[in-house]
């Protein structure tokens, strides 16, 4: 992180994880931080509704854009290491998706790109949509998953 501060009474041993999110709001902190030692990994998502963007699952690439710079500010960093798309969008091309994710990593605001609630055969889809076009892939997949939900 560009700081490297923490939360008063939190610990740099271990790992920490904070989900801190404001969706009621109309905003979003959306971050997860993992810390161990001195480093801080900084996962991030977005695609959930926005006051002025109220497509939950737009991946346009102006949504992709727009979104990673808010986060950025949201967290006070310079980059993200790893930021999820948190809802496959039907509306958008993966050509389109995947070519903005790229864009980002080049700018340096994003390290790795990655899925959130897709299915495999969606998720299979945007990988050939990267390979083909030599894009950024995604590299890791956070699937829905839980106590509640077991289809993921």
């Amino acid at each position: 992180m560009a700081s490297g501060a923490l939360p008063p009474g939190f610990s740099r041993d271990g790992i920490l994880n904070l989900d801190l999110c404001c969706y009621r709001r109309g905003f979003m902190l959306d971050g997860l931080s993992f810390m161990k030692g001195d480093e801080a990994i900084v996962v991030t998502k977005f695609g959930m509704n926005y006051r002025e963007m109220p497509n939950m699952r737009d991946s346009s690439a102006a949504r992709v854009k727009a979104s990673i710079d808010k986060s950025l500010q949201n967290l006070g960093t310079d980059y993200v290491d790893v930021y999820l798309v948190h809802w496959p969008d039907r509306n958008t091309p993966f050509e389109e998706t995947m070519s903005a994710l790229n864009d980002i990593v080049r700018e340096g605001k994003v390290r790795y790109v990655a899925a959130s609630n897709y299915s495999a055969t969606r998720l299979a889809e945007a990988l050939a949509v990267s390979a083909r076009e030599g894009l950024t892939r995604y590299v890791a997949l956070q699937p829905q998953y839980n106590l509640v939900e077991r289809s993921g």
